[in-house]
């Protein structure tokens, strides 16, 4: 009976762990310029560039994924503050980030600069289904034709996945401090 419960809830914890990473990129093709790079979902910044701006769109083409979940879609600058995007999801404007300082400073870490107020950046909560993201350049940094910036998509766990996570953590604990696991 006890190896039964260790396996049930070994289980569940297996099941719980499966729905928080199971967003996963897909190529979905349809971008502005070259070859559609997937994003990977969950897996951190992913940076990108434009030229000749403003008014451009960013040169790697539409970033494309699926996910099954909702998830938070993050875009910063970085590198010179100053550069400001409208965000399009499938040809559909669905933001755009804050409006920077322009002052001259620059970073190269993309967490400090999404942290700041003095660069650009944005939080857009994403739908679960496909999405081909493209960035368009509206502002840019004084001086500055070409910049740098990034983004990343986050899936939100579902409340479920982790309230039987939670439980299911529970109680190995709870099992082991029985000593009957």
């Amino acid at each position: 009976m006890k190896r039964l419960a260790t396996t049930l809830v070994m289980v569940g914890l297996v099941v719980a762990c499966t729905n928080l990473v199971r967003a996963g990129p897909t190529n979905g093709g349809g971008g502005l310029v070259g070859d559609d790079p997937p994003l990977t979902v969950g897996g951190g910044w992913q940076s990108f560039n434009w030229s000749n701006g403003p008014y451009v769109w960013n040169n790697e083409g539409a970033f494309t994924f699926d996910v099954p979940i909702p998830t938070i879609l993050k875009v910063t600058d970085f590198y010179v503050d100053g550069d400001r995007f409208d965000i399009y999801d499938s040809s559909t404007l669905i933001g755009t980030t804050s409006p920077p300082a322009n002052d001259g400073d620059y970073t190269l870490d993309i967490d400090f600069a999404y942290a700041s107020p003095k660069w650009s950046s944005g939080e857009l909560l994403l739908a679960p289904g496909a999405h081909s993201i493209t960035l368009y350049t509206i502002e840019i940094a004084r001086g500055n034709l070409a910049g740098y910036a990034a983004l990343r998509a986050d899936p939100i766990p579902a409340p479920g996945a982790i309230l039987l996570g939670s439980v299911g953590a529970g109680l190995v604990g709870w099992l082991r401090r029985r000593r009957t696991l």
